[in-house]
C-alpha cells in the first residue's frame, strides 16, 4: 500500500461542497521558525506581514493554551517577540502562533480576461480600498485606480476606458474579502476579476 501526499495547493481550491478552502480559518496557525532561551527571556521568531497583527499562546501540557500576547503588528517579513521566564504561566514549554487580523493593504495579482494578469498596490483610506494598478493593460494602464470599494458593505465602482485609456468612465461594482488572501471585485453586469495577494 502507498500514500501519496501533494503539498501543492492550486489557486482558490474547492472542498468537495464547492466552498473555498481556509474561508473559515480567520486566525491561522503559522510556523515559528525559531525559540530560544537566554538571559532570562524565552524568544521566538515567525514568517510575517506588515498588514497583519499576531497573538501568541503558551502551553505547558498542549492541551490548555493561555494567551500571552495579543494585537502584535507584524514586520514585512520576519516578527520577534521575546518573553521573560519570570512569569510562571507564559513559560510553558510550548508556544503558538496565530494570525489574528490582516488588513487587505498590499500587493495582488488578478487576471483581467483577455489582458491576463495584472499587478494592483490595494491602499486603505479609513474604510474605502483603492485599487491601483501597477501592471495595466491598454484600456486601464499603470497607474491609474481600477477599483474602489467599501471594505464593509462590499459596494464600489470598478473602472472601465476604451483602448488607449479614452473615456474612461466608473461602473458599479462589489468587493468580496474571501479570506486575508483571497478577493474578487466583480464589475456589475460586466464579470469579476479574482485576485490573490503576492506581498
Amino acid at each position: 500500500m502507498t500514500l501519496s501526499a501533494s503539498t501543492a495547493i492550486p489557486n482558490f481550491p474547492r472542498q468537495p461542497d464547492n466552498r473555498l478552502w481556509l474561508s473559515a480559518l480567520p486566525t491561522p496557525r503559522l510556523t515559528i521558525l525559531s525559540h530560544s532561551v537566554a538571559n532570562g527571556l524565552s524568544a521566538l521568531s515567525w514568517r510575517s506581514q506588515a498588514s497583519a497583527t499576531y497573538g501568541i499562546r503558551a502551553s505547558s501540557d498542549l492541551v490548555h493554551w493561555i494567551e500571552v500576547a495579543n494585537g502584535l503588528s507584524g514586520n514585512p517579513t520576519v516578527t520577534r517577540w521575546n518573553e521573560p521566564l519570570a512569569e510562571p504561566a507564559a513559560s510553558g514549554g510550548f508556544y503558538q502562533i496565530v494570525q489574528e487580523t490582516q488588513s487587505i493593504e498590499g500587493l495582488w495579482v488578478g487576471s483581467y480576461g483577455d489582458h491576463g494578469p495584472e499587478l494592483i498596490r490595494i491602499k486603505l483610506e479609513g474604510d474605502l480600498a483603492i485599487a491601483t494598478k501597477l501592471i495595466g493593460d491598454p484600456n486601464v494602464p499603470s497607474g491609474q485606480v481600477t477599483w474602489k470599494a467599501d471594505v464593509k458593505s462590499g459596494q464600489g465602482q470598478g473602472r472601465g476606458a476604451d483602448t488607449g485609456f479614452v473615456n474612461p468612465r466608473w461602473y458599479p461594482g462589489t468587493l468580496t474579502i474571501t479570506n486575508p488572501d483571497r478577493l474578487t471585485f466583480t464589475w456589475t453586469g460586466l464579470g469579476a476579476t479574482l485576485f490573490r495577494r503576492v506581498d
